[in-house]
């Protein structure tokens, strides 16, 4: 009996130790993650068909300016820069799809830290966590949003697929 006990003791306690390895682990990866990534997130003024429209216009518009001058060979902080030197030119893409549209809704524009769900793609998954990003909310925000990876740049890849 006292070998059994000895047993139950020693395999709850090698249990715990491999819970709190995998969960250790897993923090590791994700924090690792998320100093190496960049996410582009919009959020659209509502849930309506048009607001969701507008949402997508203004991601292919600042996708496709993104790719004229985005290179395989940058880093995160190469790519926030360039992001941070051409925010008036992606700012106005964003007001000319919102004016060409027909709607009058302020947006805003930062490169902030936001928590994300887990993203899956293809056989690459990003867990659930806090990642920088390239923030647009447009109007009152309170709609339904959008969110790729700009680095590495998986957004080109969402966008290709009609994801």
């Amino acid at each position: 009996m006292k070998n059994l006990k000895l047993f139950f003791i020693v395999f709850i306690l090698f249990f715990v130790y491999i819970f709190l390895s995998a969960k250790s682990y897993s923090s590791f990866l994700e924090e690792d993650l998320s100093n190496e990534i960049l996410r582009l997130h919009i959020v659209a003024n509502s849930n309506s068909a048009e607001d969701q429209y507008l949402k997508l216009q203004i991601r292919d518009n600042i996708l496709t300016f993104i790719s004229s001058f985005y290179s395989s060979n940058m880093n995160k902080a190469d790519v926030i820069s360039l992001l941070l030197e051409k925010e008036q030119k992606i700012k106005e893409i964003i007001q000319t799809t919102i004016s060409k549209n027909g709607y009058d809704y302020s947006f805003s524009f930062s490169i902030t830290n936001c928590s994300f769900p887990t993203k899956n793609y293809g056989n690459i998954t990003l867990p659930l966590g806090n990642y920088d990003c390239l923030n647009i909310e447009l109007g009152s925000s309170s709609g339904e949003n959008w969110w790729c990876v700009m680095f590495p740049s998986l957004c080109f890849v969402d966008i290709s697929e009609g994801v």
